[in-house]
């Protein structure tokens, strides 16, 4: 009998902290959506249901003064309209799936998520160009395919395939989010991930293909 209370027990302290936790996230979201509702009526005006390109670049640009000014960052980042397209399209591509539509505002669901994007590139902006200033011979701020095709195949180990030009196209067509047949600095942040992850899926798909051949050979 005391064994079945003590179960009692336990399922109903574990129910009692899924709802505070339930209620702890509710609530998060709440403010989130407060925020989000207040950043779109600064930037876009009383009743406004998201903000369009211009806007969003104006907000980006806010953001950035405040990450230079709490960093102390000589390195202040004006947004170009590229970057503000990245941020734009990434933001409803990470809302909608690969079939997003095609449209020019973010909604005000989706500010949250481009305040993200936008902070977490200026946050790694010192280490993305470590790797991104060594591939960008011309100084463009650019990857053509070539020098794309050049970082890419400097993160393959020996044994690795080498990188095609379909790969190139491919990482091109997940990266190239500006659709100017190149990578930015700001694309950078996806795409190097992209990479990296395609890379270690490639050799674990080798070797296992190897493992699976030995057994066929035994």
């Amino acid at each position: 009998m005391a064994n079945v209370m003590a179960v009692r027990a336990a399922v109903a302290h574990k129910k009692e902290r899924n709802e505070a936790e339930r209620r702890r996230l509710a609530e998060e979201q709440k403010k989130q959506d407060l925020k989000a509702l207040e950043v779109v009526k600064t930037y876009a005006g009383e009743g406004a249901t998201g903000l369009s390109h211009s806007q969003l670049k104006e907000c980006l640009a806010d953001i950035a003064k405040d990450f230079a000014r709490n960093t102390e960052s000589a390195d202040f980042v004006v947004p170009t309209d590229d970057e503000t397209t990245f941020v734009l399209r990434m933001t409803i591509q990470n809302h909608e799936g690969d079939e997003a539509e095609d449209r020019n505002e973010v909604k005000i669901s989706e500010v949250t998520e481009a305040v993200t994007i936008w902070g977490t590139f200026l946050m790694l902006r010192p280490q993305i160009s470590l790797t991104f200033d060594k591939f960008d011979a011309d100084k463009s701020e650019k990857l053509n395919p070539e020098q794309l095709k050049e970082y890419m195949n400097s993160m393959l180990d020996t044994g690795d395939p080498d990188v095609t030009d379909e790969d190139v196209k491919w990482l091109l067509g997940k990266g190239d989010l500006v659709g100017d047949g190149q990578i930015g600095r700001i694309e950078w942040l996806f795409c190097s991930t992209v990479w990296n992850r395609e890379v270690v899926k490639r050799r674990a798909e080798q070797k296992a293909n190897k493992k699976s051949s030995m057994c066929s050979i035994l």
